[in-house]
């Protein structure tokens, strides 16, 4: 399994590769002004707006560092029956990883979390790692509110 490792603080975490288009440079998003964390704000890419994810907010609760190695992962959630591209911000980024599935073992589960975007977690050369799963980084309601239908989408009267 390849994957695209990520730190933040003194924990290792990663996305699968699989789930990932592309690795982009990080760059700063419009921030919404409702402030509704951890959706940082919006951003364009190949002509399409598209949502931000601040990956560190959701997983230690403080924004993302504009660092050399805060990168941006393009990838597509499937909600409702359609892809939607959306970006997710990590900080050190360093390159991808593959792993060897005789060798990196899931470790026992030790905690059960509520939080249902952490998966796996890895032992790989030393190190414990940390899997998300980007499909269950937000809850129901903000999907909705990211990724409206057409049927949910209000015009207002002329």
């Amino acid at each position: 399994m390849l994957i695209v490792p990520f730190q933040i603080n003194d924990k290792t975490y990663a996305v699968d590769a699989r789930v990932v288009k592309r690795v982009l440079p990080y760059c700063e998003p419009t921030e919404l002004l409702e402030g509704r964390l951890p959706v940082l704000g919006l951003t364009r890419y190949n002509g399409r707006m598209m949502p931000v994810i601040d990956l560190v907010q959701r997983l230690v609760g403080r924004p993302h560092l504009a660092r050399l190695s805060t990168r941006s992962f393009l990838v597509e959630i499937p909600y409702r029956g359609q892809w939607h591209p959306t970006l997710l911000l990590a900080e050190g980024v360093t390159g991808t990883r593959k792993l060897d599935p005789k060798r990196d073992n899931p470790t026992d589960p030790v905690l059960a979390s509520d939080q249902t975007y952490l998966g796996e977690v890895l032992a790989h050369d030393g190190w414990l790692i940390q899997m998300i799963e980007v499909e269950q980084l937000l809850d129901e309601p903000d999907y909705d509110d990211l990724f409206p239908t057409r049927q949910d989408v209000v015009v207002p009267d002329e």
